[in-house]
């Protein structure tokens, strides 16, 4: 005898083509991909359904996340650019030494990081750490769309004493500018000033040197405090990125390697 045809159904009503049915939706009216929907239904069951999920919520909630205050002021700092017309612009900078101090003192993945580097390399006036620096152009449209104005210039820092296996990950990287490529275009001297103002974060003579007064970090978990120097170490880019943080004219010059530039004779 054939077995029924009807769709089975399990506790609470719905069979299961239902439910595949419902899955299927999600995410559909606002172009979610399957891995975001896997991605937010874990955090739902872990951390469960927030009161409230407006965008105006989560706009408030971004905004408070970043005035979170740390020794070296808030996570996201404003400073003034200045224009190709001699206009002042501000613009947001996720400042990279208050991230630092507040990775190390909420994180357990990035403290168990930081505080292994710091036991196989102390750090000291003496002993620097070597600070990463790496720039690239980001476009999160279609490759193929000739509509380019979403590309973004991004500034990312590190430091190579995590060891290869944490830099692959993201989370050991800060990313301390973020700024559209049509924006950066009108500032005077385009990625240049913005290199400036990553270098100026961690080097600033007005205030805090991460070479000379160091920076002075709590891990999670510790009442102690450890300080740490560094000093720039690599500026990882490709060639025309290198062009636009140097300002040299790039593969166009017959020596477009900042390490290859004849030595001017003394005089």
């Amino acid at each position: 005898m054939l077995g029924s045809t009807r769709p089975k159904r399990e506790a609470g009503g719905e069979s299961t083509a239902e439910r595949h049915a419902k899955l299927a939706r999600l995410g559909k009216s606002s172009f979610v991909s399957q891995s975001g929907i896997s991605h937010l239904i874990k955090a739902i069951k872990e951390e469960g359904i927030p009161d409230a999920s407006s965008r105006i919520t989560q706009y408030r909630a971004r905004k408070a996340v970043c005035n979170s205050q740390t020794p070296y002021g808030t996570l996201v700092q404003r400073v003034q650019v200045t224009m190709k017309n001699g206009e002042p612009m501000d613009l947001a900078v996720q400042h990279p030494l208050a991230t630092l101090a507040y990775n190390a003192l909420h994180s357990d993945d990035y403290s168990l990081v930081l505080r292994d580097a710091l036991r196989k390399h102390p750090p000291s006036p003496a002993a620097l750490w070597h600070l990463i620096i790496y720039q690239d152009g980001v476009n999160p449209s279609d490759g193929l769309s000739k509509n380019t104005s979403r590309k973004q210039c991004v500034f990312y820092s590190s430091f190579l004493e995590f060891g290869l296996a944490a830099l692959a990950h993201e989370e050991m990287w800060c990313t301390p500018i973020v700024l559209r490529s049509a924006q950066v275009n009108r500032l005077r001297g385009g990625c240049v000033q913005l290199a400036d103002i990553v270098l100026t974060q961690f080097f600033n003579p007005m205030g805090t040197d991460i070479r000379r007064s160091g920076v002075t970090l709590q891990l999670k978990g510790s009442d102690g405090r450890v300080t740490l120097f560094a000093k720039v170490g690599i500026i990882l880019c490709d060639e025309p990125a290198l062009k636009e943080i140097l300002a040299n004219k790039g593969h166009a010059g017959s020596k477009p390697c900042v390490l290859c530039l004849p030595q001017r004779s003394a005089s």
